[in-house]
């Protein structure tokens, strides 16, 4: 990844730090009308840390991340949308067993690797 796009993905880690989701891209929770989280899926995350731009970043870090989940779990199946590498980290963020916890552990295991 070139600088630029290390940026976006420790941008990336940061928002799912503070609010992961499965199922969509971003939601915002709300009180009375204000917005008190806003928790991102992993694709989520770095698109909307490039401010919606679907540029060669935002793909960067999403082949990025799919190559640490191809290496972390081999014998996962990824099922039928894993036609590409979003699809792989879209297939991997929505599996009903995954956590937050195993989707952060992905995303410090892309950034050390792209050191």
């Amino acid at each position: 990844m070139t600088p630029e796009q290390r940026e976006i993905a420790k941008k990336s880690l940061e928002m799912i730090r503070a609010g992961w989701i499965q199922g969509i891209s971003r939601r915002t929770e709300t009180i009375d009308g204000f917005p008190v989280r806003t928790s991102y899926c992993m694709v989520g995350a770095p698109y909307w840390a490039t401010g919606c731009a679907e540029n060669g970043n935002y793909l960067a870090v999403a082949s990025a991340l799919a190559a640490v989940i191809r290496e972390q779990y081999p014998e996962w199946n990824f099922g039928f949308m894993c036609r590409d590498d979003i699809g792989i980290v879209i297939s991997f963020n929505d599996d009903p067993d995954r956590t937050q916890d195993q989707v952060i552990a992905i995303y410090e295991k892309t950034l050390a690797k792209e050191q």
